[in-house]
């Protein structure tokens, strides 16, 4: 068997969701290129949909009034590439999606609360305007549904006046 073919299939493996830490640009190009020479090894085409990085910076303007984040933004924009495709850099305060969980790097859970309870009323709603059946629609209800909620409460810290919304 041809040996680059037995690494493809030996190898069949997925680079999602992957976190990098580090304190230089340097550093940064040098992660950035990681998953990209693992990829091409594999054979393994590269999400098409996103690259996404997080830029973490303590938020504080310099005497041009200009943060940090834009600084580093303007520096690295268009340079950090993963199999040719330009990373997306968002900054620490953004949410970005991670395993279904809407995560901001300052642990703003905000926007995972209004995404959760966005996300459910939509569902409702749906459901509600469907003609399932009574029967039909508890069975949606109990096996896509709650189960959805169930992942993102896992991980989600609420407040009393947070889960308050949820209560009809």
């Amino acid at each position: 068997m041809d040996t680059h073919l037995a690494n493809m299939i030996s190898s069949a493996s997925f680079a999602d969701d992957l976190t990098s830490e580090t304190n230089t640009i340097q550093d940064l190009k040098m992660q950035a290129r990681k998953p990209s020479l693992y990829l091409d090894w594999a054979a393994l085409p590269g999400s098409k949909t996103k690259v996404t990085g997080a830029l973490h910076i303590r938020p504080f303007k310099d005497a041009n009034g200009v943060t940090p984040h834009q600084t580093l933004q303007h520096q690295l924009e268009g340079k950090i590439n993963i199999q040719n495709q330009k990373a997306q850099l968002i900054p620490s305060y953004a949410p970005f999606p991670y395993l279904t969980v809407q995560l901001t790097m300052d642990f703003n859970w905000k926007h995972q609360i209004q995404h959760m309870t966005c996300n459910f009323r939509q569902k409702l709603e749906s459901l509600r305007a469907s003609y399932a059946p009574p029967r039909q629609t508890l069975t949606i209800i109990s096996t896509a549904i709650l189960p959805n909620l169930a992942h993102a409460f896992a991980v989600t810290p609420c407040t009393k006046a947070d889960l308050i919304i949820w209560i009809p």
